[in-house]
């Protein structure tokens, strides 16, 4: 059975992340020898109302506790107020994971609370610095894009938090024709890796289901694996320990590995 670090090598890999974020994770697939094809399940676009987002992000320093859910919002927060790690400097962050801490790394920000065990919006909740002895009567902004899960709001509600919303980006359908796609490269696909449960959703939604139904499945969580099931995915699948890059690839390579190794 090969090993993790030649299981990759010559399969065809499909990458579904918006663009700005596919590269990466394309570069880290090709250098294990995978071929990595490209298609974007959902675009990434600026907010429906940049002026009301920057407004609010104007006003982030006065919060206890600022959340961003994703690297997305980090980027495009920071595109919409250049000065916005100044503003951060005296306040408390949390993110849900790697990716996320990472991009507010570059910019200049340093995350506080960052779950270990997952990079879900679950892991983050369940730490002691998000119970309600740590939240209740505080105020928490929620850095996101529109249409986001509403869990985080929610649960923080319950523990007694003040919640406002900061959606920094919205997300498209893509641009591409799916089924088309599918069909012209079904031979070249051995595995897709999708990063998010309204990514999947948009691939049973496109016509996508019937040609990949079988293929092995990266997802980036069990609550997305579960989702996939109900849907009618069959699978394989795997499930990196965190979201990132790194990660990714390496459930790639488990389930790859698996595959050639009939176990």
């Amino acid at each position: 059975m090969p090993d993790e670090a030649t299981a990759l090598a010559g399969r065809g890999v499909l990458v579904t992340r918006p663009p700005g974020q596919a590269w990466r994770l394309a570069r880290v697939l090709e250098r294990h020898g995978a071929r990595v094809l490209r298609f974007a399940l959902v675009e990434i676009a600026a907010p429906s109302d940049p002026h009301a987002a920057q407004a609010s992000l104007a006003r982030v320093a006065h919060s206890d506790l600022v959340i961003f859910v994703s690297a997305n919002a980090v980027r495009f927060a920071a595109h919409l107020l250049p000065d916005l790690p100044a503003r951060l400097d005296r306040t408390r962050i949390a993110c849900v994971g790697d990716a996320t801490a990472a991009a507010l790394q570059a910019i200049g920000v340093a995350s506080h609370v960052v779950p270990q065990q997952a990079s879900t919006s679950e892991a983050l909740l369940a730490l002691d610095e998000l119970q309600s002895a740590s939240v209740q009567g505080k105020e928490v902004a929620i850095v996101r894009g529109e249409g986001g899960r509403e869990l985080l709001a929610r649960a923080l509600e319950q523990r007694g938090a003040r919640v406002g919303m900061i959606e920094v980006y919205r997300r498209e359908p893509p641009r591409g024709d799916l089924p088309a796609f599918l069909d012209a490269h079904a031979a070249d696909i051995d595995l897709l890796i999708v990063t998010s449960g309204e990514a999947l959703q948009r691939l049973a939604s496109l016509g996508g289901i019937d040609r990949v139904r079988r293929l092995p499945l990266v997802l980036p969580s069990d609550r997305v694996l579960e989702q996939a099931v109900a849907l009618g995915f069959a699978g394989p699948f795997s499930v990196p320990g965190r979201m990132n890059d790194g990660e990714l690839v390496r459930a790639a390579a488990r389930l790859a590995a698996s595959l050639a190794g009939g176990s």
